[in-house]
């Protein structure tokens, strides 16, 4: 057959067989001969009709989605995984295939991307308003979540920083965001926050539920507030108004500081587990 695109049909094949558990099985599966298929996933030759038809039909894919530009078929296939994937594991697959979708960067979460210091407050002997740079960011469409905090230095000592890397996606007027700390890769935590895709607000409230660095076993749930900074930023400016403040500093909007504390109000039935 002629191919407009070669190179893209090339890639998108090598892709499709990321997800099988051979190539040997998806030769003996489609009816391929196995020098054949390497031909067509070296370059060197194209499938005819019928054999593009049987791989197609394999795979659960159109013959014109074959020919796409490899990043529009890896868009693709990243929501509708193709069917030898959907066979072994359908449930992981297709949950999978949901989170994606809802991360959307042109979609819901578009009008979300930016820089944002985030506010909890920590329990202990002194309580302490914890500030963090939170940034929501779009790649290859999907929208990813990079948090910087700094841990309270003992005198003498430097400020601990603690990297956190997300995703973030929404649903139901709420965005969420799961995200784990780089380094160790031992504490996860999980946000949602209340947030209308209508308009733009400065403040964003809601609740974050994980483990601590410092004490693994313990689950803890705190209140939490975003506040919208910009797109852009001056990360040094920024990261350096990051760290642990008192309840009652004025260097924390008063908005934050009369929301953000770990109690439950008369009539609150949402919130549990802190401290």
């Amino acid at each position: 057959m002629t191919d407009s695109n070669p190179n893209s049909l090339q890639q998108n094949l090598r892709l499709l067989c990321g997800y099988s558990h051979s190539v040997s099985d998806i030769c003996r599966k489609a009816g391929i001969s196995r020098p054949q298929f390497n031909k067509y996933l070296s370059g060197k030759s194209s499938p005819s009709i019928r054999s593009l038809r049987r791989i197609c039909d394999h795979f659960g894919v159109e013959e014109w989605e074959m020919l796409l530009p490899h990043d529009q078929f890896f868009k693709l296939i990243a929501f509708r995984p193709p069917n030898s994937v959907l066979k072994r594991r359908p449930q992981k697959t297709l949950f999978e295939s949901e989170i994606w979708k809802k991360s959307d960067a042109q979609g819901t979460l578009k009008s979300f991307l930016g820089y944002y210091y985030s506010y909890v407050v920590l329990k202990g002997p002194s309580s302490v308003i914890l500030r963090s740079l939170v940034h929501l960011f779009e790649v290859d469409g999907v929208v990813f979540t990079r948090m910087i905090e700094y841990d309270k230095a003992e005198p003498g000592t430097r400020r601990r920083l603690n990297k956190y890397d997300g995703v973030a996606y929404s649903a139901g007027n709420r965005i969420f965001i799961s995200e784990r700390e780089r380094y160790q890769g031992t504490t996860i935590w999980h946000t949602i926050l209340y947030a209308n895709a209508m308009k733009r607000e400065q403040y964003y409230s809601g609740l974050s539920l994980g483990s601590t660095t410092d004490s693994l076993q313990n689950i803890v749930s705190y209140r939490v507030i975003f506040q919208y900074l910009n797109n852009e930023v001056n990360l040094r400016q920024v990261l350096a108004n990051c760290g642990h403040y008192a309840l009652d500093s004025p260097e924390i909007p008063m908005y934050v500081r009369h929301r953000i504390e770990n109690r439950i109000e008369m009539g609150d039935n949402a919130f549990v587990v802190a401290g």
